[in-house]
């Protein structure tokens, strides 16, 4: 390492304290709240995330499935017409259900992030110091808990249209045919618990200078930032306290004749499947699938350089 980073690092990790300060000009989550282009709170990602087939769950979740089919079917082609009414539906056996966000039926929609700001850095460690001007850090990130700050969201949500796909089997044929597709659309809301935890990794450079008295001297410093990884961890044990909830639309959506009673059986079957372990796993490889994106990882870098310099600016060589 230069001799101008061995006396700028222990500052420069020093002065990313106040990227936490609610109060200062550098607090980090609201510049994230800040972004724009695309913007980040709330985030719109208009990609599909695919959640894949529930291949967990037993037995359990095949009984779960058998009530879904025998409570949608049939109301969805071929299995459409008032003769196949009282027919006894199972889901197709080793066929579980296929769970994509983003999407509803064929139509595409917005899956929405709120609470993308609600993370701030609490401290940030420097990893094998490269000679030179370039090293690593990696930040140790916290969330606001309730209330601490005005208007900041205490939780990441999730709120998206989703479609499962289910293929269901007659007791006996209808129509001529003895099984068929039952699609199910609707609205989901996914919330975290606060215990989410968020690593950051990032190769940060300064430029250096063959004055060994630049830095004593104040000269200004530029630093640039490459963000590596950006990902939300959560503990196997704290799966059980993310919170989903599902609302039906369809098959139901204006099919007269469906009770009440019947529509929130068939809506509680649905949450089950989302409730899996499974489900929730795979909710949060599609978000650190989207966090580190590409372009997710670029608009974080603009994001921490321009941050980190005008901290520089300020709080080391003086404004």
């Amino acid at each position: 390492m230069s001799d101008t980073n061995v006396q700028f690092i222990p500052q420069f990790l020093d002065a990313i304290k106040t990227l936490a300060n609610e109060k200062g000009q550098f607090f980090f989550p609201q510049a994230i709240a800040d972004q724009n282009n695309p913007k980040y709170e709330p985030y719109t990602d208009n990609s599909v995330w695919n959640l894949g087939t529930m291949s967990s769950g037993g037995t359990t979740l095949q009984d779960t499935m058998n009530a879904v089919c025998t409570g949608g079917m049939p109301v969805v082609p071929p299995f459409d017409d008032f003769d196949c009414f009282g027919i006894a539906f199972n889901a197709t056996p080793g066929q579980f259900p296929n769970i994509v966000l983003g999407q509803k039926g064929t139509q595409k929609s917005p899956v929405v992030l709120q609470g993308l700001s609600n993370i701030f850095v609490t401290d940030m460690q420097v990893s094998d110091p490269a000679v030179g001007s370039h090293f690593t850090a990696a930040a140790n990130v916290g969330h606001w808990p309730a209330g601490t700050v005005t208007n900041m969201p205490s939780q990441l949500t999730i709120m998206a249209d989703y479609t499962m796909n289910q293929q269901c089997t007659a007791s006996s044929p209808c129509k001529g045919q003895s099984s068929g597709g039952l699609q199910i659309t609707g609205q989901i809301t996914v919330t975290f618990p606060t215990t989410l935890v968020v690593t950051a990794n990032a190769t940060i450079s300064t430029t250096s200078t063959p004055d060994p008295n630049a830095f004593i001297n104040g000269t200004p410093m530029t630093i640039a930032a490459q963000a590596t990884s950006l990902q939300f961890v959560i503990a196997d044990s704290e799966l059980a306290n993310i919170t989903i909830v599902a609302t039906v639309e369809e098959p139901f959506v204006n099919k007269p004749g469906v009770s009440e009673q019947t529509r929130k059986t068939f809506e509680a079957n649905i949450n089950f499947i989302f409730a899996q372990t499974y489900a929730k796993q795979q909710l949060l490889a599609q978000l650190n699938q989207f966090l580190c994106s590409p372009s997710t990882l670029s608009d974080f870098t603009k994001l921490i350089t321009e941050k980190l310099n005008e901290l520089l600016t300020d709080t080391i060589f003086g404004a």
